[in-house]
């Protein structure tokens, strides 16, 4: 069995890892981060499997863990809109001036 401290461990991982690519996306790189879904669903397995007073006390991660989460995929987002307004501009751009696209 999985214990309090080590479920906490994993979390905290997972997190370092998301907090990295999340500061690497507003660089413009991209950094996976290979099975999250996998790996938070093993961790909240084991959670069942730990005594309730413990694993109430995981929660707070847990819950910090899921708002940067969805702070990702919004950055995510916004910078897939704006690749699509900047590719939008520069196609205008081209078809005003009659380059080909192909330059």
């Amino acid at each position: 069995m999985t214990s309090k401290d080590e479920i906490l461990a994993k979390i905290d991982e997972i997190a370092g890892e998301l907090a990295h690519a999340r500061e690497s996306l507003l660089k413009g790189e991209l950094v996976p981060i290979e099975n999250i879904n996998a790996r938070i669903d093993d961790q909240c397995a084991a959670i069942l499997e730990i005594d309730p007073d413990d694993a109430i006390t995981i929660k707070p991660a847990l819950d910090e863990l899921l708002l940067n989460l969805k702070t990702f995929s919004e950055e995510i987002d916004y910078v897939q809109n704006k690749v699509k307004e900047i590719l939008a501009e520069q196609d205008k751009q081209r078809k005003d001036s009659g380059t080909p696209e192909s330059e």
